[in-house]
């Protein structure tokens, strides 16, 4: 198991009494402004920490991932590809959740492992979110870097895995408001494509990390899922899974 160890603190600035700190083990890490931006800055430092840790033993990936039935789904994407919202959607249907940011994928066993935090849902998101989660746009969004609303969602209790599962399917989202929903089948090697462009450091990894992405790609479905609307990605993947 990887622990990643770290306290963190926030304290008024000296040198600004209307602004503040966040420390890591008592070093000063950022001054921070104005209060509603706390929150997100300790949630961006605590995932800091996190990969930090588990990068040294596993290939980390900027992804949403998922589990349904034993089977664990990648879904590799730049930010603003609506990510997030899909896994909250996702997780509001009974699938299990993994990530919405940081996919933890074993070199070793090919396995997806759950990366544990709340999500952050942009103003986009939640409007999109507000039939399946009604009291999350009511929710105190805060400022992620100072400037964008977010708002954390505490995945369901009953959405955390039992451990670790198989990677079976990669689907690559992006949201296009106003365009059909698509899910359209592509090769794997376009699929390893998307994952190792969103892999962190991989590299540092060697030629073995490499190849073991390879390996399990190999073993995969891969598609990619144009999202026009939530409600019918939806109902694409769960077709897909249950199939």
């Amino acid at each position: 198991m990887v622990q990643a160890r770290a306290t963190f603190a926030i304290r008024r600035n000296p040198q600004s009494p209307s602004g503040y700190q966040l420390l890591r083990d008592g070093i000063p890490l950022d001054d921070i402004r104005p209060p509603q931006a706390l929150l997100a800055a300790l949630d961006t430092a605590i995932t800091a920490a996190a990969v930090m840790a588990l990068d040294r033993h596993y290939i980390l990936v900027h992804a949403g991932a998922v589990a349904y039935a034993d089977q664990g789904v990648l879904l590799p994407a730049p930010a603003g590809h609506g990510k997030s919202t899909l896994v909250a959607g996702l997780l509001a249907a009974g699938f299990q959740y993994l990530s919405d940011e940081v996919a933890v994928f074993d070199p070793h066993t090919h396995h997806l492992l759950p990366f544990a935090k709340s999500l952050a849902i942009k103003h986009g998101g939640a409007a999109a979110l507000a039939e399946l989660y009604p009291g999350l746009a009511s929710g105190v969004p805060r400022l992620h870097d100072g400037r964008e609303e977010v708002w954390y969602l505490p995945p369901p209790t009953r959405a955390w895995p039992a451990g670790p599962v198989p990677l079976r399917y990669v689907i690559q989202p992006e949201y296009a408001p106003a365009t059909p929903t698509r899910l359209v089948s592509m090769r794997r090697t376009d699929g390893l494509a998307g994952v190792v462009q969103q892999a962190c450091r991989l590299p540092a990894h060697g030629a073995a990390g490499f190849g073991s992405l390879v390996a399990a790609v190999r073993e995969t479905e891969c598609y990619a899922l144009t999202v026009g609307e939530l409600g019918s990605a939806i109902d694409h993947l769960l077709r897909l899974l249950d199939g």
